[in-house]
């Protein structure tokens, strides 16, 4: 497939884990432009709200996870990651009320923390 990239398949694998297992709301992945297609599949199969931010030509950048997060790194438009305001670094690093899925599949309200795993 695409052995010179089998650690970044690897390790998209285990983010995916990760948030449909719960432990994480917003994941942000680098990976190289050849393996875009690939990764945009593998989340669109697994119904993962997603974004993706061109990082060079070689690179981008793959927000997913929980859809008001994804939401709100889309709201910051086309920016780089150093372009962030501080304010806009701190709202997806804030504690807010939304409704998360627990128990099975069923709505609760409770606390969710949006963060990204920053690699």
């Amino acid at each position: 497939m695409f052995p010179e990239s089998d650690n970044d398949l690897k390790v998209l694998n285990h983010h995916v884990y990760e948030y449909r297992k719960g432990l994480r709301n917003l994941v942000l992945h680098t990976i190289p432009m050849s393996l875009k297609v690939w990764a945009e599949a593998r989340l669109e199969r697994d119904s993962i709200p997603y974004i993706v931010c061109p990082v060079s030509n070689r690179k981008i950048n793959l927000f997913f996870g929980e859809k008001d997060c994804v939401d709100v790194i889309a709201s910051f438009g086309s920016k780089k990651l150093n372009e962030f305001t501080p304010e806009e670094t701190s709202s997806i690093m804030t504690e807010d009320k939304i409704p998360v899925k627990k128990n099975g599949g069923r709505e609760s309200a409770g606390l969710m923390l949006c963060y990204a795993l920053w690699i």
